[in-house]
């Protein structure tokens, strides 16, 4: 090692009291035999400096130049005995640092300002170090170094900063002896070992539980599917039931609609009144019961509400065979069986109603004649021309009461 750090690394260099490019020039002055002080800071460019005092001369002048600009680095190691009095490594530092204050530096250059430094980093990092584990040391420094060095850099700047030199930064890694090192890769093998006998193990165990695991949710989720299948199985051939029980009523429903149509249209032409259309209509019930009510001379009997029949004639005497001739035309060609057959029912109720008023009251004849409408709006497609044109005169009572006057 060099006696003086500060001149071996360049920080400074003995140089004439005269500027100097890139260097700070610390000038000064002899005092007595061998002592000195300050006297100024030469920067590049400015003129030599003139001693103090008419007897003195640029003889008692002296400087040093100091290169302040530039970021250095410090590359070293320390010995690090541990707490434990068994273990010890090599502490490796790497500082970076610059000079900042060029005077400081220059007063104290004997002192060898960068060597006081890197002794005082030295040791303030060997001992806050001496307290890990050994096993931290081998296996996990990487962790503790850099919080070794935030914890000390700042005091170790400020004590930098009187000698004129900033501590920019500090890296640490550590460096173990070779029979350590043998050591812990042995023991560091040996862990490893016992660490995959462990995790096969565990692999073992895990697969027998996830296995069994497997197994049971299989199982599980067969008899569910199985049962599953069986309610699928009732489900459908309960819908099945319901289905054809529904086409049967639906084909009742159908014929019982088609005989009172057919019964009514059979015995229309010959009503003439308000209690002849009730007439019929109740005959046309009887008639999809399977009552049978045709009179020997071709005329229908129809059963009045004291149980009685009254005779209708075959052919109409009136409006009313007309009315329902126009009503049959207007319906003939709608799509739509249901749509067709509740149209006609609607209006039938309609010409009943509008056939009583004035001997029932109102008889409901506005109820109906909105239902027709609705109906009316509610077909699809919808009829055009003079047929939607006829519906909607049906589905006026007062239309439908001129008519029938």
């Amino acid at each position: 090692m060099s006696d003086n750090l500060t001149f071996e690394e360049g920080l400074l260099k003995e140089h004439p009291a005269e500027p100097l490019e890139g260097y700070q020039v610390v000038v000064f002055e002899r005092v007595g035999e061998s002592g000195e002080r300050f006297h100024s800071i030469l920067a590049p460019g400015a003129d030599p400096p003139k001693p103090r005092g008419w007897f003195k001369t640029p003889a008692h002048l002296f400087a040093s130049a100091v290169e302040a600009a530039r970021t250095r680095h410090l590359h070293w190691s320390v010995h690090v005995p541990l707490n434990d009095h068994v273990n010890a490594f090599e502490l490796v530092l790497d500082l970076d640092y610059v000079v900042s204050d060029a005077r400081r530096l220059a007063v104290a250059r004997n002192a060898d300002p960068l060597g006081r430094v890197r002794e005082r980093v030295g040791a303030v990092l060997s001992a806050d170090a001496a307290r890990l584990r050994w096993a931290v040391v081998v296996d996990d420094f990487a962790a503790e170094e850099e919080e070794l060095a935030a914890r000390n850099l700042p005091a170790l700047d400020a004590f930098a900063r009187d000698y004129g030199i900033t501590l920019l930064s500090l890296r640490l890694t550590e460096s173990l002896p070779d029979a350590a090192t043998s050591r812990e890769r042995k023991r560091a093998e040996a862990e490893r070992k016992i660490a995959e006998a462990e995790i096969e193990a565990d692999l073992k165990i895990g697969t027998s539980a996830a296995t069994e695991r497997v197994t049971k949710e299989k199982n599980a989720s067969e008899q569910r599917i199985h049962e599953d299948q069986l309610t699928a199985k009732l489900g459908m051939a309960a819908l099945v039931q319901r289905l054809e029980a529904a086409g049967r009523n639906r084909k009742v429903q159908d014929g019982m609609v088609d005989a009172l149509v057919g019964a009514l249209g059979g015995v229309a032409r010959g009503i003439t009144s308000p209690d002849e259309l009730r007439a019929a209509v109740e005959a046309a019930f009887a008639l999809v019961a399977g009552i049978p009510l045709a009179a020997e001379d071709g005329s229908t009997a129809l059963p009045r509400g004291n149980g009685h029949p009254v005779m209708l004639p075959a052919r109409a005497a009136g409006g009313l065979g007309g009315l329902l001739d126009e009503m049959l035309a207007a319906t003939a060609e709608i799509d739509g069986f249901s749509q067709q057959r509740l149209l006609r029912s609607a209006i039938l109720h309609l010409i009943a109603a509008a056939l009583a008023h004035g001997i029932d009251g109102d008889s409901g004849a506005a109820g109906w004649a909105e239902t027709v409408k609705k109906r009316i709006a509610g077909l699809d497609p919808q009829p055009g021309g003079s047929q939607l044109e006829t519906l909607n005169r049906l589905a006026d009572p007062r239309h439908l009461r001129g008519l029938l006057s």
